[in-house]
């Protein structure tokens, strides 16, 4: 028995139902991407209404290396810094924080530091006549800078930290003792009740 062997025959429709359905999906994808708006800067440990508005942009838009804006962040910390460990870099456009901001557009490098209790200025703002004999008790969440991508300057810092005595205190060389700490622990409560009935 003879065996022929036919052509395949692939229509014109297939082929052009191959090569449009890549172009939709990409299409589809562009339109959802355009629809999300700009990705948001989120980092560790930092709430986002202190971290102002940032929306995050490729590295390669930056003048100044990572590497050379982590070296910058570490200066811009006031006091000796023997320690700096870094837990996470970005880089953002600041969106601007209020109408005027003159941040607004700028580039930055924005530096998340992992060991904020080394780091964290050791000062908790309020009355000048404020107790100040529990500041051993305070930790910080967060410290972190930011640095002009374009240029390396310093544009500005910012760290939360509060009083918490039921931690050890952060200089393994200073002593608590057992009234010392609940003293503070009284004072801290007499805060919070402060500032809850100050609240409206």
């Amino acid at each position: 028995m003879e065996h022929i062997d036919h052509p395949v025959q692939v229509s014109h429709t297939a082929i052009a139902i191959a090569f449009l359905i890549p172009l939709a999906v990409a299409g589809l994808t562009a339109i959802l991407l355009a629809e999300a708006g700009p990705h948001e800067v989120v980092l560790a440990g930092v709430p986002r209404g202190d971290l102002g508005r940032l929306e995050a942009v490729p590295e390669s838009l930056a003048k100044i290396p990572k590497a050379e804006a982590v070296s910058l962040a570490v200066r811009a910390i006031p006091g000796e810094v023997f320690d700096a460990r870094v837990r996470e870099v970005a880089l953002a456009r600041h969106a601007g924080n209020f109408e005027g901001d003159p941040s607004r557009g700028r580039l930055v490098w924005v530096v998340n530091f992992a060991n904020p209790d080394d780091l964290g200025s050791r000062f908790i703002g309020g009355p000048h006549d404020r107790d100040r004999s529990c500041d051993w008790s305070v930790h910080y969440d967060y410290v972190f800078v930011m640095i002009d991508a374009e240029t390396g300057d310093f544009i500005t810092s910012a760290e939360r930290g509060a009083l918490d005595p039921s931690r050890a205190p952060r200089s393994s060389g200073f002593q608590v003792t057992a009234a010392e700490r609940l003293r503070c622990e009284r004072l801290l409560e007499q805060q919070r009740a402060l500032a809850e009935s100050l609240t409206p």
